[in-house]
């Protein structure tokens, strides 16, 4: 029982997690995936980790 509850918990959070990534804005974030730069856009929300690696 507890590993059922324990189980629905971690899904749950999972799915809390995917949404938030979903916050920033999309286009900025394709924009900075295909050009590897993004002067101006507003990632403030975007979750990028592992997305690029941005030197510089």
């Amino acid at each position: 029982m507890k590993l059922t509850i324990l189980a629905i918990i971690m899904i749950l959070s999972q799915l809390g997690w995917i949404n938030s990534a979903k916050a920033a804005n999309p286009a900025a974030i394709r924009r900075l995936l295909e050009t590897n730069e993004c002067s101006g856009c507003d990632l403030s929300e975007a979750n990028l980790y592992n997305a690029v690696r941005l030197v510089g």
